[in-house]
């Protein structure tokens, strides 16, 4: 017997030759253009085409392994886990009508049926795969713990080079159009641009298949960039899902830091999760939100998911259909759907909490819940840093900000009381339900007085203390005033009584205020958007500005006019007076 050498072998020889057998990695069948056909045609099928250079699929790869493993350890799966090499068999996947990688087909006896439209997240496949399989005998069903995104069609890929694309007129609005698109505005000039082109050229090639990075001269397209509103060089700008979509991007250059940003914002805006994993997402982020459904609305997800394309993945947006979570956070049951909000890894109860109303119109959900997305987005403490310092100073919301001056000798302990202050503020706000009173937030933060200690003189007279006493202001920097005494006269204290009562008293318009300018740069800042007003208004209402230019020219002119002919006539008159005087 060909096998019988087999009892020659040493029995720990033999033991580790089947232990290593058995721990070898399950592989799907690989199809070429002579066996597909073949191969399909009996029993169900789920095929993933892919590519080796994509790195989307590259990402995949362990989830794809890990199904093929369950298929392959169940006795009678009722599906075939099979897959197709793009790079090496173009021509099949062209055959199959494969427009993005990966793109998972399901074909039945030989026939295409559909192609795979959620999220690779591994749990909704399995539960796509479980739906789709026809075993011999009937199979426990499957329960979907989260709830998926549906994508209308395979993803797209981006970016296919690798390389920085150059934008002009021409291709501008094609190349935005086609998804996410990371650009760069810049002038062969500037030193800062300069700087930045090389980190630019790696970010190109490290996001290659997943969003598109680009470029414009404004040297030779000012145009372009004034369309865009360019107002200094580098300016860079996302592009999420078009010319609209347009979001500017405030965050350190540094090569990490434009990586790290790039991820987020392109991937999707909505993810599953489980029950169960959410203390680990609260836990990894200083601020979520979570989307709690009674069951998984394919329609509703849609447009919450395009309206959560906003937050460019920070925070993120988590899904579920989790009903223990309704009944843990409290949520009214007669709400169909309630997006909570969780903040500084605080996993106990959510900060603020949007109830969804029965209609989900599209259109009404993108007008309510974008402000409040947008409005919720900050820490309660947070470090102010060059990095950080647009996101929260100059939000869209314009929050209130406590800043605390500290130095190396105090900055730990500064934080550590600051995150006191922010809790006990959070709960303040559960008990007085002041998130919902149309109170502005508050952020309470940290600066480094010693770095910043000019620019925090000149806005708020700070002056970096060794005594002890942390400086505090709350500044409003939308207005660019800030307040530092409380309604005794008496300076702020880095406590909670002291704050508490200060930031009441500012909602209350109680607390009198300074300037962060002086009287000349008020002026100027004053007539500077009297002219931006009119500017927008001429911008805005054309027809009107040139009604009102001509209207005003022919009233000038008439009154002109009717000036000089009472001049005339009065010398007509002095004339005629003189000429009565003579005697002759």
């Amino acid at each position: 017997m060909q096998w019988s050498f087999l009892k020659d072998l040493p029995l720990s020889v033999l033991i580790a030759t089947l232990a290593f057998t058995a721990a070898l990695p399950v592989k799907a069948a690989l199809l070429t253009p002579d066996n597909f056909n073949d191969t399909v045609a009996k029993g169900v099928w789920f095929i993933e085409h892919f590519s080796p250079y994509c790195h989307h699929c590259r990402d995949f790869a362990p989830t794809w392994q890990r199904l093929a493993e369950d298929v392959e350890s169940n006795p009678n799966p009722g599906i075939h886990l099979a897959q197709v090499d793009c790079a090496a068999y173009g021509d099949l996947c062209d055959e199959h009508n494969v427009k993005g990688y990966p793109q998972m087909n399901v074909y039945q006896d030989g026939e295409y049926k559909e192609y795979y439209k959620g999220i690779r997240d591994y749990e909704l496949l399995t539960a796509y795969i479980a739906k789709h399989a026809k075993p011999s005998t009937s199979a426990e069903p499957q329960t979907q713990v989260a709830a998926p995104v549906e994508p209308e069609e395979p993803i797209k890929l981006l970016g296919v080079t690798g390389r920085v694309i150059e934008l002009n007129e021409q291709n501008f609005e094609s190349i935005v159009s086609e998804g996410a698109t990371f650009i760069k505005f810049f002038a062969p000039w500037c030193g800062h641009c300069k700087k930045l082109a090389p980190s630019w050229t790696q970010l190109a090639k490290h996001m290659q298949d997943k969003i598109n990075i680009a470029e414009v001269n404004c040297d030779e397209h000012g145009a372009l960039c004034k369309s865009q509103g360019v107002g200094g060089y580098p300016m860079l700008a996302f592009y999420p899902t078009g010319v609209a979509s347009k979001a500017e991007y405030s965050q350190g250059r540094k090569l990490d830091q434009l990586k790290a940003f790039a991820e987020k914002a392109s991937a999707p805006a909505l993810q599953p999760i489980h029950a169960t994993a959410l203390a680990d997402k609260v836990a990894e982020n200083p601020v979520i939100y979570l989307l709690l459904l009674h069951d998984s609305n394919p329609e509703l997800l849609k447009t919450m998911g395009k309206v959560a394309q906003v937050l460019l993945g920070s925070p993120p947006v988590y899904s579920t259909t989790a009903p223990e979570l309704y009944e843990k956070y409290k949520v009214p049951s007669w709400a169909p759907w309630a997006i909570l909000a969780f903040k500084d890894h605080d996993a106990s109860w959510p900060t603020s909490q949007f109830l969804g109303p029965p209609s989900h119109d599209a259109n009404s959900i993108q007008t309510t819940v974008t402000p409040w997305l947008l409005s919720n987005r900050l820490p309660t403490t947070a470090e102010l840093t060059q990095d950080s310092f647009q996101g929260i100073m100059n939000a869209l919301h314009s929050p209130l900000v406590v800043i605390a001056a500290v130095n190396k000798v105090n900055s730990a302990r500064v934080a550590e009381k600051l995150r006191n202050i922010g809790s006990k503020w959070r709960v303040k706000l559960r008990a007085h339900d002041t998130a919902s009173a149309g109170n502005r937030e508050v952020v309470f933060a940290s600066m480094d007085a010693e770095r910043w200690k000019d620019w925090m003189k000149s806005m708020y007279s700070i002056k970096a203390s060794d005594d002890g006493e942390v400086p505090v202001v709350i500044a409003d920097h939308k207005n660019l005033i800030y307040y530092d005494v409380d309604e005794n006269g008496q300076p702020l204290k880095l406590t909670s009584a002291s704050l508490f009562t200060a930031i009441d008293s500012v909602h209350k318009n109680k607390l009198v205020y300074k300037h962060s300018e002086n009287a000349v740069e008020r002026i100027a800042r004053y007539l500077n958007g009297k002219m931006m007003s009119l500017e927008h208004f001429v911008k805005t209402h054309p027809y009107y500005t040139v009604i009102i230019v001509v209207g005003s020219m022919v009233a000038l002119f008439l009154w002109l006019k009717r000036l000089v002919a009472d001049d005339v006539y009065d010398i007509r008159e002095q004339g005629q007076l003189r000429k009565g005087d003579r005697l002759d």
